[in-house]
């Protein structure tokens, strides 16, 4: 084998491994579940906004900080609603806000990150559900006011 094929045969095998790392990386995180998450962040309600959207028979998922490129599976109740490929956007902190009608039909949510693990939800009277993805944890919480973004 000449030196060019060898230093190409290495150069292959740094690139493969830098990209099979790269997607254990984005699959392999940890799920965290905060059905409270309005006791440890509360925030400033406000009441046009939450008498819009409080109440209105959907449920919103919006998902915050640090996507790039990922691609996010819902499912309502055991059944596929969708597939997403979500971006942050860095002045508001916010990829997307999906709104998903029938909320009072819907018992469960599963949401999983490129094809990683399922976080499963049980969807309580709360319809604002909040989704983020940071150094490999996928944490979702509940809040009880309409969140909004500048």
């Amino acid at each position: 084998m000449s030196f060019k094929n060898k230093n190409l045969t290495i150069i292959g095998l740094i690139l493969l491994m830098f990209n099979y790392s790269f997607s254990q990386s984005i699959t392999d995180y940890k799920i965290e579940i905060d059905k409270e998450l309005w006791k440890t962040e509360p925030m400033y309600p406000l009441k046009y906004i939450d008498k819009k959207y409080l109440n209105d028979g959907n449920l919103y998922i919006h998902f915050q900080s640090a996507f790039k490129h990922d691609s996010v599976q819902i499912k309502i109740n055991d059944q596929l609603y969708g597939i997403y490929e979500l971006t942050t956007e860095r002045s508001t902190e916010v990829a997307d806000v999906i709104q998903i009608p029938g909320f009072d039909n819907i018992k469960t949510v599963s949401i999983s990150l490129n094809n990683g693990k399922e976080a499963v939800i049980e969807i309580n009277n709360l319809n604002q559900l909040i989704v983020r993805h940071h150094k490999k944890i996928l944490f979702i919480g509940f809040r009880k006011h309409v969140p909004y973004y500048e």
